[in-house]
């Protein structure tokens, strides 16, 4: 039983969903997929013999988020992983993976939504390269964003917008 146990462990250590700790010579990598009940992200490096999860995200949306578009899903998935992972994104050079072709254009549209432009303004803080690639190869952040761990939770800029609509309408009424 324990060489059948240290076995186990051994083929679970040496698999590629085991988390790696974050190492400053390899480039990362932040994948991110949206479903209809969340949103899944998995920050990578790139090692020599392939890509290494660092960290994983998986959140549930709200009732109000689950009416955004996908295209606002799917941004918000990159926001949160901007937010959740800014300390190692900002300051270097790294790709974002989407299975979202949309986004890809996402700093060329010339119109889109508030939401999506206050993003935009967000996301151009950082030196990234966003990459297409088909859903099929972005299993990892597909399978998190379907079984969303994380209880959906009021964004804090949602939360904000709110406030100041309540404020402005108290104000103007006297």
């Amino acid at each position: 039983d324990e060489l059948n146990a240290f076995d186990q462990l051994k083929q679970i250590l040496t698999t590629d969903m085991v988390l790696r700790l974050p190492n400053n010579r390899f480039t990362f990598k932040v994948q991110t997929d949206a479903s209809d009940e969340g949103i899944g992200v998995v920050l990578l490096q790139i090692y020599p013999e392939g890509d290494r999860p660092i960290a994983y995200l998986s959140k549930k949306f709200t009732q109000a988020q689950r009416k955004w578009s996908p295209m606002e899903q799917e941004c918000y998935a990159f926001i949160c992983s901007l937010d959740k992972w800014h300390n190692y994104l900002s300051g270097i050079k790294f790709t974002w993976e989407t299975d979202h072709k949309a986004l890809t254009q996402l700093n060329q549209k010339a119109q889109i939504n508030k939401r999506c432009e206050r993003w935009r303004l967000k996301i151009l803080e950082y030196d990234y390269k966003v990459k297409y690639i088909p859903g099929l190869t972005n299993s990892m952040p597909d399978y998190l964003s379907r079984s969303p761990v994380d209880d959906a939770e009021e964004d804090s800029d949602e939360v904000s917008l709110l406030i100041s609509k309540s404020t402005q309408t108290r104000f103007f009424r006297h």
